[in-house]
């Protein structure tokens, strides 16, 4: 009865929590003027206007709550590579048109600005530097941006799975393909992303919960013991832990599984790196 508790609650778990996307709302200081606003959130003066309904900008009083058009609120689980699905933007241009490194890390209350959403800030006399929309319109060879190559060496580090042992199919409310190994055999991380969750998870010893980049839910079960703590960065060849034996297995293995708003996603065509 413990276990079927448990597998019914396993959709909750793997569930990706969505929330609805936020606006900016500025609320105005001492000091501040619509201008300030424009060269902060890197919009123009004129979308302001419009986006608010401003007829007379002079009239404006401290404590004005003002509408930031082009702008993104980061939200609970969502990362950069995600945040630009759901935008239908390019992820690049997203971490460029915030000044973020493939590294930086963005946290929920975080303000984004939306590349291509609005025009560039500034008017004659209060003129914020022009943005080269040439990386925009996808021609990263006319926008001064020198594309960051892959590197060679991460990617011969991550593999096509988490262990190289024999893989079998394996059907149930908890489906996925396992991998017989031996206890102590190290298992790694098929993806970028960020660990959700570790604990026990019914008779499959423990459970890894990755969020992938992607937007991809990766699971790892049959761990022995656990090298990644909740909340760690890891990389696509990261080593997550070691296997261990499960009770619903009869040699140690390593149960890997994948999702997708929470439907399940076949291991064999689920991205990696």
């Amino acid at each position: 009865m413990a276990r079927k508790r448990i597998l019914t609650v396993l959709p909750l778990l793997l569930l990706a929590v969505t929330l609805p996307a936020e606006e900016q709302v500025h609320v105005l200081r001492q000091g501040e003027t619509l201008y300030t606003l424009a060269r902060r959130y890197s919009v123009s003066v004129d979308h302001l206007l419009r986006h608010n309904d401003i007829a007379d900008p002079t009239r404006l009083s401290v404590g004005a709550r003002i509408r930031i058009p082009g702008t993104y609120v980061v939200q609970s689980g969502e990362y950069i590579f995600s945040i630009a699905r759901k935008l239908g933007v390019n992820w690049l241009e997203l971490l460029a048109a915030n000044n973020l490194g493939r590294d930086d890390v963005v946290r929920p209350g975080d303000v984004l600005v939306v590349p291509g959403s609005v025009a560039t800030p500034g008017d004659a006399t209060d003129r914020a530097p022009e943005r080269d929309t040439a990386s925009e319109r996808g021609d990263p060879s006319r926008s001064g941006v020198i594309p960051v190559p892959a590197d060679p060496a991460r990617v011969e580090r991550v593999p096509d799975w988490p262990h190289p042992g024999a893989r079998t199919v394996w059907d149930g409310k908890f489906p996925g393909v396992v991998m017989r190994g031996s206890v102590g055999d190290e298992f790694r991380s098929v993806s970028r992303g960020v660990v959700e969750y570790i604990g026990p998870f019914s008779s499959f010893g423990k459970l890894i919960l990755i969020r992938g980049e992607n937007g991809y839910l990766y699971g790892y079960a049959g761990a022995d013991r656990v090298h990644v703590g909740r909340g760690d960065r890891v990389d696509g060849g990261t080593t997550l832990g070691t296997v261990g034996f499960s009770p619903a297995f009869e040699t140690p293995m390593v149960l890997f599984t994948v999702w997708r708003n929470n439907r399940y996603v076949d291991p064999e065509t689920a991205p990696r790196g």
